[in-house]
């Protein structure tokens, strides 16, 4: 059965709204697209495969259908095809996502598909959460981008949505990790397929790399890179809030949904560290350092829910020039923010700590929190994005050591500049990303950094801030 006939069996995309997936669709199996000048269009081409592709790569608008297509995809590749394999062995679908949030929304789509027709559904063996085993030897599953998890097994389809925003707390270009531990599993199936779709986000990564160097290449045979914005993909999709998204950030809605079957990387985003500047202070083989007798010490607390995405993170550095990051700690969701405080204010008691700085989240409650462990708190002057702003010239100028920790580093090397709506220049993660311990520690340097105060007789001054003080009172 061709992908074509296999799509007849769903009504739904039948529809004149599923024409551009379709003719997308046709071109990956090496079919005559439905609408040739479409598909030359948002490939770049004129010289369309001839047999199946190895790897689709799709840079898409929000919106557009594409769990839709990729369920579709899934369903077809793990239903309507055989598959050489030895006994008791299983050939995978795999679902990475973001999360498993964004993954099961495709995953659900998959299982809607299948239990829509009686004869696929008859293949159902075993159906959780997370997987759905059919009686012909291939599990559907939906995974995490976790570079462990394609290890040991065979794969007839891959799919890695989102691949701009993947998340990963030991690796700066996850994306790039995850496809390297794909690939191998891949090449154990003739006949299969990676799929990459995603929005485009920043001019980095795999995503932008392959679209760079691949859009529009005729004699590419075995891989297919389309461009389509929302529109194109999906005409039922609400025109007004396109137009809303424009006029409130142009540069956000040209990468979110594109406009006039155009959509674009984003060239106002760029890291806020170069690994240069990184690696010039980060004291190697050092994951802490021990608290020093007369050494005076700064903490931080970044606090968080304990229920949600963001963890807890405290920060201790030793007053210096340079100032040097003696300890960072992080609890992950899910924890007892009662049991983290209790556990955070010991360390700070270690180190000799007794008045910290907590950042704006619920200040009243984290307050309360450490206090009744012996530790004040008090507001950070700066939100994070100027605490960052400001740690970057704290790292360019030299003036602080960091500790050899993977997550903070991983943190710190994800940090983007990026204008919001108004044009202000913020820093932070990227979309998915996480920089808890980065302004945690960023917080407590910053602190500690005796390198910034610029000293006139008994005055002290920041530079930075313009504010002066007795230098008795600036520490």
């Amino acid at each position: 059965m061709t992908s074509r006939e296999f799509r007849v069996l769903f009504p739904e995309f039948n529809a004149p709204s599923w024409s551009a997936w379709n003719a997308i669709d046709d071109a990956v199996f090496g079919l005559e697209p439905s609408d040739r000048a479409l598909v030359e269009r948002v490939t770049g081409r004129t010289v369309l495969p001839s047999a199946p592709i190895a790897e689709l790569w799709m840079v898409k608008g929000r919106g557009g259908g594409g769990s839709r297509f990729t369920a579709r995809t899934a369903t077809f590749f793990a239903t309507a095809r055989d598959y050489r394999r030895a006994a008791g062995e299983n050939v995978y679908v795999g679902i990475f996502g973001p999360d498993r949030k964004q993954g099961r929304v495709t995953f659900r789509y998959v299982r809607e598909l299948i239990r829509s027709v009686p004869a696929l559904d008859a293949l159902v063996v075993r159906d959780s959460a997370d997987s759905v085993e059919l009686s012909n030897g291939v599990v559907v599953e939906v995974l995490t981008a976790s570079t462990s998890a394609p290890r040991g097994r065979s794969y007839a389809l891959a799919i890695v949505e989102e691949a701009a925003f993947l998340p990963n707390e030991t690796a700066a270009d996850p994306d790039t990790e995850l496809l390297r531990a794909i690939r191998p599993a891949l090449a154990r199936v003739p006949g299969s397929l990676l799929a990459v779709i995603s929005s485009p986000y920043a001019k980095r990564g795999e995503l932008y790399r392959v679209w760079r160097d691949g859009f529009g290449r005729n004699e590419d045979r075995d891989r297919l890179v389309v461009v389509a914005d929302t529109i194109t993909l999906n005409p039922t999709f609400s025109q007004r809030e396109i137009d809303r998204a424009f006029r409130e950030d142009p540069a956000s809605a040209r990468s979110e949904y594109g406009r006039d079957g155009v959509i674009e990387f984003r060239s106002d985003v760029s890291a806020l560290l170069t690994e240069d500047a990184l690696a010039a202070v980060v004291a190697v083989g050092v994951r802490e350092r021990a608290p020093e007798r007369g050494r005076v010490a700064r903490g931080h607390c970044d606090a968080a829910t304990g229920s949600g995405e963001d963890a807890m993170a405290i920060a201790v550095a030793f007053d210096g020039s340079p100032a040097d990051l003696a300890c960072v700690r992080v609890w992950r969701p899910s924890f007892d923010p009662g049991v983290a405080t209790a556990e955070a204010a010991q360390v700070f008691k270690d180190y000799g700590i007794r008045t910290i700085t907590i950042d704006r989240f619920a200040p009243g409650l984290v307050q309360h929190l450490f206090r009744q462990h012996g530790i004040v708190c008090r507001i950070a002057e700066r939100d994070t994005s100027a605490t960052f702003i400001e740690l970057l010239a704290a790292i360019n100028s030299r003036r602080i050591t960091l500790l050899d920790d993977p997550t903070l580093l991983m943190e710190l090397r994800r940090l983007e500049r990026r204008p919001n709506g108004s044009g202000r220049e913020l820093v932070g993660h990227p979309p998915r990303g996480h920089d808890d311990a980065a302004a945690a520690a960023a917080n407590a340097l910053l602190q500690a950094d005796v390198g910034r105060l610029r000293h006139f007789g008994d005055r002290v001054g920041n530079p930075l801030t313009g504010r002066w003080m007795p230098a008795a009172a600036a520490r």
